[in-house]
């Protein structure tokens, strides 16, 4: 499993993939849990089974931290709130594939829905 998710993330370019160990052995096709690996540049990291609202929570966080390492990288603040985002969002030429993809980060952060 890792070898290949390895070679599916150089393959699309990505910066993670999350491979779930699905094999019959592990039980956990239609069950509660994940048996996650997460596959990056620096190698595989093994997690812990645990249940899918984990997983889930782990990886928004874990998400959350590399977009506060990029923003930082940029010399930008993380926008806190969702009109931040918006602000960031109208002032960006969108007419790049990079640029687009900031519509999709409010989505990622919470705060209220109220400016959409």
């Amino acid at each position: 499993m890792v070898a290949h998710a390895t070679a599916k993330r150089a393959r699309k370019g990505c910066d993670w993939i999350v491979a779930n160990d699905v094999s019959p052995e592990t039980g956990i096709m239609g069950g509660t849990e994940n048996a996650v690996t997460v596959i990056t540049e620096a190698g595989a990291e093994v997690w812990p089974r645990m249940g899918k609202d984990e997983v889930a929570g782990k990886l928004a966080l874990r998400i959350g931290e590399a977009l506060k390492k990029q923003f930082a990288s940029l010399d930008l603040a993380m926008p806190e709130t969702r009109t931040q985002f918006r602000r960031l969002v109208d002032s960006l030429d969108l007419t790049s594939a990079l640029s687009r993809a900031y519509i999709l980060l409010p989505s990622l952060m919470g705060g209220s829905d109220e400016d959409y």
